[in-house]
């Protein structure tokens, strides 16, 4: 695996209002590749805001802005990791989260969603992984994290980063508690490295909600973090070691992948 330095947003999206979402992600990306980062990961549906009960802020993948943003990524020579709701031309909208890169671009859909967003969205059908800064990527949406097989079929595909973006209610200090009951696991059984990050927001009433930051290293244990209820970016260094590149140095360095037997593991 490459070294790279990546940046990893908190931000608060306002639903609907792409221009004025794409205007904020544009500052963190310009500070982000000053400072030589290689990735920026914004949350879950940051372009278009998440929103389950407003099918109207869909967009295309087609469109300006998104364009504008991979036009972004190859003027900053940097990759940018960002979400939207996506009029794909289905019966409903799609979850599409896409990181964009002057060479390669990984795109995907959710695949698997939650009971309040059965019904309002339509599911993708492929868990893609791309090569990109050097790094094997790979893509695991908000709620998907407690799914094992999304993060092993990424890694069997060649990931050695997972990106996670949430759009969750739960912010503060509970969002990061709340991971570390699971993302931990999705790293260190698959030797990865993972970076999550949450969007903020508000509820009723005018009380903010959402947020957290967490970047976990392929042996589960916490690079980075960060918690509060204001836009904020965290830089990190990740790579180049992986449990995969040690085999034979005993169980604390052991690539617990390698050792799986699929043939027993049917459902």
């Amino acid at each position: 695996m490459q070294r790279i330095r990546i940046a990893v947003v908190q931000m608060e999206s306002e639903i609907g209002d792409v221009d004025a979402n794409l205007e904020k992600m544009v500052r963190f990306v310009d500070e982000a590749s000053e400072q030589g980062c290689a990735l920026v990961c914004f949350p879950e549906a940051c372009l278009t805001g998440y929103s389950a009960s407003r099918p109207q802020i869909a967009i295309s993948s087609d469109c300006p802005r998104v364009r504008a943003i991979e036009e972004l990524a190859a003027e900053n020579a940097v990759a940018i990791s960002f979400g939207f709701v996506e009029d794909g031309g289905a019966e409903h909208p799609f979850v599409k989260h896409m990181v964009a890169s002057p060479s390669e671009t990984l795109a995907y859909r959710k695949t698997h969603l939650g009971s309040y967003e059965d019904g309002a969205f339509s599911a993708g059908d492929e868990l893609p992984v791309a090569t990109i800064s050097g790094v094997g990527m790979g893509i695991q949406l908000c709620w998907e994290s407690h799914i094992p097989q999304i993060s092993a079929t990424l890694r069997a595909k060649g990931a050695e980063l997972v990106i996670a973006p949430f759009a969750s209610g739960i912010g503060g200090e509970r969002r990061l508690e709340s991971w570390e009951r699971f993302l931990p696991a999705r790293a260190s059984d698959n030797g990865v490295y993972l970076a999550a990050c949450n969007a903020l927001g508000y509820r009723e009433g005018g009380q903010r909600k959402g947020g957290g930051i967490a970047i976990y290293d392929p042996y589960g244990k916490l690079i980075a973090s960060h918690s509060s209820s204001c836009d904020h970016m965290l830089m990190a260094e990740i790579g180049p070691d992986l449990p995969r590149d040690h085999p034979d140095e005993g169980m604390g360095r052991m690539s617990y992948f390698d050792r799986i037997r699929p043939e027993l593991y049917e459902l």
